[in-house]
Order: structure tokens, then C-alpha cells, then sequence
């Protein structure tokens, strides 16, 4: 089983001049791994960081802070396709992709500039 993971590189993460941390697939049953939804707000968040973190508190699960953002789910759950990538460009210009599934290509693509896409996989 494998679970969303917070990552913090050279101990950085929240804690780094840019703030957040990546997530990704890893391990279950670690203090990385475990996460709260708020029904309120929408929100999935970790309190990892919440004692180290400027300011304390809750940690909120992004795609990251980069212009070209994506982020992967497998839906099988739900009956349809196996997996959903949601890719997503704030940049001014389109931007070409690659998605790969352990070293082989799926597909590649152009999303245009401050543009989401949503790509369904079998």
C-alpha cells in the first residue's frame, strides 16, 4: 500500500526560503504520511511541521509552487479510469510535457499558457 508523503529535502521543506514541501507517493504508517481532510474548508493538510514550521501550525497539500504543476491519482476506487494526472500552467506560455510510468512514455503533450488539463489513463 502506498500513501501521499510529505518530502523534505536537506531538511528544508517548510522550513526553506521558499516554504511548502513536496508530496509524493511513499510508505504508510509514517509521521510523513498521515493526513487530516477539513469537511469545512476543503482542505487536506499535515501537522508534521506544525512545532518547526515560521509561525507553527498546518501544513496544506499542494501541487507544488511551480509554473508547470502536476499531480497524479489513481481513481480505480470510483470505477473508472485507473489513473488521473491533473496538469496545470500558470506561465504566460504553453509548455510541452512527458507523463512516463516507470521509465516508459504514456504519452506527451502541449498544455497553453494559465491553462489546466485534467488526462484520463487506462
Amino acid at each position: 500500500m502506498s500513501c501521499l508523503s510529505v518530502l523534505l529535502k536537506s531538511d528544508a521543506g517548510a522550513n526553506g526560503p521558499r516554504g511548502g514541501a513536496q508530496v509524493n507517493i511513499g510508505a504508510c504508517g509514517r509521521e510523513w504520511s498521515e493526513w487530516a481532510f477539513d469537511a469545512a474548508t476543503g482542505e487536506i493538510y499535515s501537522s508534521l511541521l506544525a512545532g518547526s514550521s515560521p509561525g507553527g501550525g498546518d501544513m496544506c497539500l499542494t501541487t507544488g509552487w511551480p509554473f508547470l504543476q502536476a499531480g497524479a491519482f489513481d481513481t480505480s476506487a470510483t470505477g473508472d479510469n485507473s489513473k488521473t494526472v491533473v496538469v496545470l500552467n500558470e506561465a504566460g506560455n504553453s509548455a510541452n510535457f512527458v507523463l512516463r510510468d516507470k521509465g516508459k512514455v504514456l504519452m506527451s503533450g502541449s498544455i497553453p499558457p494559465h491553462s489546466i488539463q485534467t488526462i484520463a489513463l487506462d
